[in-house]
């Protein structure tokens, strides 16, 4: 059979047709080039063509009817759009899927790495790709940065005429004889596709040397694969952090005659009742214009921030368990400790855990169920542990570092944390309860402060806000 070239069987206009359609999808691939990246352009073109945010639609109390075009995003990287029609859900839906396919390159979570004095970002493959198809050649870096204070910044490098590119290297021609041996699938190994972003080495700055003389510190280790922050260099970032705040004060108040900026920071363990506290601060003495931190992280890291003033003062506990290499770890780091309440050790569990009916548990009662600690990074050991007991080995051991992953795992493990007992029950409905632990201990909670530190007044009202949580009868 004779077929004819398609390209001969198109009129005049449906050529054109054609290449706008084609030049469209063009500019697709350039701006879509991630899921999320993908799903911004699909708002957009849903917005032009009339579609509107379901969400917006629920928040003002709206009605759907038919013929209404609307539109829902998930995680920024699943879009659904919907026509409404005319006749009932009953009778059936007409449903077209599509997949946002990505292959991609991406950068692994800590990817920085040195090898031979050039620097490499660590990477892992996604989706089905020829690997011999992306070395050499010019690469542009999509993505999006998630910072501590829960903003966004979306990072695109590499897409202008004047950004700086990177690329995936090769062996040349003339060094790669055993290499073209190789069949296609393994002439570049997954594990060779890392990022050469930098072969040039940093020039040391000679000023903030000579600044480090006259301050009689090391701000900064210097070394081949770069610079690292100092434990005198991060207490002296703490103070200059304050002098920026003060200067910041002094422009509002004479300067550029703003209200004043509230400020304000916290770090604490992994207790619900310290965010609520926080939550009550920021209403009570949220103005106009205020700055805000509140960490939850780890106890060393606790110590860390108020040594370093990163933040105005930590929460964190005491027990017979890790008290006295508590207080040395505290006193080294020239720190307070002054207790707010004392609670007794109580077991969290799901309100249907088969020890949920029991009036107390015992450690031993504990023993077939997965345990969760919560993630202490370099300083794991039952000192600087959140939960008590954490020395007593277990079967079954999950560590995490996120306080709503514990209450999924408890709903869906039979998991369960040791901890307070201090739970509002607004924040999981009836879901998690807990149960008194049957063993001699106490819970000595309290904060940190740096030595000679006094209590700001927001400092003073936080604290107020934490004692109402204090238990009746500890």
């Amino acid at each position: 059979m004779d077929r004819k070239n398609a390209w001969t069987t198109y009129s005049k206009e449906e050529l054109d047709r054609l290449e706008q359609v084609n030049t469209e999808y063009k500019n697709c691939l350039d701006a879509g080039k991630t899921e999320r990246e993908c799903v911004t352009l699909a708002v957009e073109k849903a917005k032009a063509e009339g579609y509107k945010d379901i969400r917006d639609i629920i928040k003002n109390g709206g009605e759907v009817k038919a013929g209404d075009k609307l539109y829902a995003v998930c995680m920024n990287k699943t879009i659904a759009l919907f026509h409404m029609g005319t006749k009932p859900l009953t009778e059936g839906m007409n449903i077209l899927g599509a997949h946002i396919d990505s292959p991609r390159i991406d950068v692994k979570q800590n990817p920085l790495y040195e090898n031979e004095e050039f620097a490499y970002l660590d990477t892992h493959y996604y989706g089905g790709i020829k690997k011999y198809q992306w070395v050499t050649l010019p690469l542009a870096l999509h993505g999006v940065i998630a910072k501590k204070d829960g903003t966004t910044v979306q990072v695109s490098i590499g897409e202008k005429e004047d950004d700086p590119v990177f690329v995936i290297t090769d062996l040349l021609i003339h060094l790669a004889s055993k290499q073209m041996e190789k069949k296609a699938a393994t002439v570049v190994e997954g594990e060779k596709l890392d990022l050469l972003i930098g072969s040039r080495p940093i020039e040391q700055d000679e000023t903030l040397e000579e600044k480090e003389k006259e301050a009689g510190i090391t701000i900064f280790l210097r070394s081949r694969t770069g610079i690292t922050l100092t434990k005198d260099g991060a207490e002296f970032l703490g103070y200059a952090r304050q002098v920026i705040q003060q200067m910041e004060l002094l422009e509002d108040r004479y300067v550029t005659n703003l209200p004043g900026k509230v400020t304000f920071g916290v770090s604490s363990q992994h207790y619900t009742f310290t965010e609520n506290a926080f939550v009550e601060l920021v209403k009570r003495f949220g103005q106009e214009r205020y700055a805000f931190y509140y960490n939850e992280t780890g106890t060393h890291q606790i110590l860390d921030d108020v040594k370093n003033r990163v933040c105005d003062l930590g929460i964190l506990y005491l027990s017979h368990e890790n008290e006295v290499v508590m207080r040395k770890v505290i006193e080294e780091n020239h720190l307070v400790f002054t207790e707010l309440f004392s609670a007794k050790p109580h077991v969290f569990l799901q309100k249907d855990h088969p020890l949920a009916s029991k009036k107390v548990v015992s450690v031993h009662d504990l023993a077939p169920y997965p345990r969760l600690n919560f993630v202490q990074g370099e300083y794991e050991s039952v000192y600087f542990s959140e939960e008590l007991f954490s020395s007593i080995p277990v079967d079954k051991e999950i560590r995490v570092n996120d306080r709503g992953a514990i209450v999924n795992f408890m709903l869906g493990l039979n998991a369960y944390t040791i901890s307070s007992g201090i739970f509002p029950k607004y924040l999981n409905g009836e879901n998690i309860i807990s149960v008194p632990l049957a063993e001699n201990e106490t819970m000595h909670i309290g904060y940190v402060l740096n030595e000679n530190q006094e209590l700001s007044e927001l400092g003073k009202s936080y604290l107020e806000e934490l004692r109402k949580y204090a238990p009746a009868n500890p």
